[in-house]
């Protein structure tokens, strides 16, 4: 990897980048997976200068945060995270690494059947001077950067950007596109999250913060019910069906919510018929489970639906 511009850049950065997006867009929040995310993507991108300068050209302080201030933020980020606490120098903007976290975004809406809600996650660095800073467009603007000098210095071909991402209760979302927050808890060790309670207001267009003046907020956590998952198998040569469930242990169901990704959650329960059955296909055409929605995939000989489609999941 550290052979290569091109290949540093494809296998480290761009690498990086994807999963804090991921995290930033999944369903689960909790054991600061999306802070880890986030430090990762800022240490690769605000460290890949010192790989390109030998290869493409060499910058001053002053004219890289010209080009792009951004990555001096990025570059407070990583070192606030690696050091705990800066003392040294003055010029840094975020001083401790207790000031990258993450935030929960709680949204109300309205519509003629009442209100609903909509749950994000952000990961938020406060600046020294009481500020707050989106860290994922942050990292959006500095990976971006290097790609177009990249692409400018004829080392890549071709690149196409990160787009940044609008905050939550920016804009309006009907029941339908809004979603919940499943938690991660690890027993003995401390839970801290940060919640942000706004309500769109239609006339302003935007989401107010809520007033909690005087007010009593109440937080419930119910213990997640146990997870049941039905196969269905269709031999497309003999036409047989093969139907059978597996109830997942609490460790299982845990490990099931805690992927992101439609892909791994299809190989987990793969690896879980396996280890039942002793053997399985290499994927289902489709998996019905109290996790909620379909989960479709590309199906392989014998064991097909008809369809033909990416891996698709959604989660209550």
């Amino acid at each position: 990897m550290f052979d290569d511009l091109n290949a540093l850049f494809h296998e480290s950065v761009l690498p990086s980048m994807c999963e804090f997006a991921e995290f930033q867009d999944g369903p689960v929040s909790g054991m600061s997976i999306d802070i880890r995310a986030a430090v990762s993507a800022a240490t690769a991108i605000f460290h890949f200068r010192e790989h390109f300068e030998p290869v493409v050209r060499t910058f001053t302080n002053d004219e890289l945060y010209a080009l792009c201030p951004d990555l001096e933020l990025i570059g407070d980020i990583s070192n606030a995270a690696k050091h705990y606490k800066r003392t040294r120098g003055k010029n840094h903007k975020i001083s401790e690494a207790k000031d990258i976290s993450e935030e929960i975004f709680v949204t109300t809406y309205v519509d003629e059947a009442g209100e609903y809600y909509d749950v994000r996650s952000r990961v938020a660095a406060k600046l020294n001077d009481g500020a707050r800073v989106d860290v994922f467009n942050l990292c959006v603007s500095g990976a971006n950067f290097w790609g177009e000098q990249l692409k400018a210095a004829g080392v890549v071909s071709f690149y196409k950007p990160f787009t940044a991402r609008p905050a939550p209760g920016s804009a309006f979302l009907a029941r339908g596109a809004c979603r919940g927050m499943n938690f991660q808890l690890l027993k003995g060790v401390r839970w801290r999250q940060t919640f942000r309670l706004q309500r769109f207001d239609s006339l302003a267009g935007k989401s107010i913060p809520v007033d909690l003046t005087g007010k009593k907020v109440q937080f419930r956590i119910f213990k997640p019910a146990p997870i049941t998952v039905d196969f269905k198998l269709t031999n497309d040569t003999t036409g047989q069906v093969h139907e059978f469930s597996i109830e997942l242990s609490s460790d299982e169901a845990s490990a099931l919510r805690s992927l992101v990704n439609a892909k791994d959650r299809e190989q987990f329960l793969l690896d879980i018929v396996r280890e039942v059955h002793g053997s399985a296909p290499s994927s289902f055409s489709e998996i019905n489970s109290s996790l909620g929605g379909l989960v479709e995939v590309k199906s392989p000989p014998g064991f097909s639906d008809g369809k033909e489609s990416e891996g698709q999941s959604e989660a209550t």
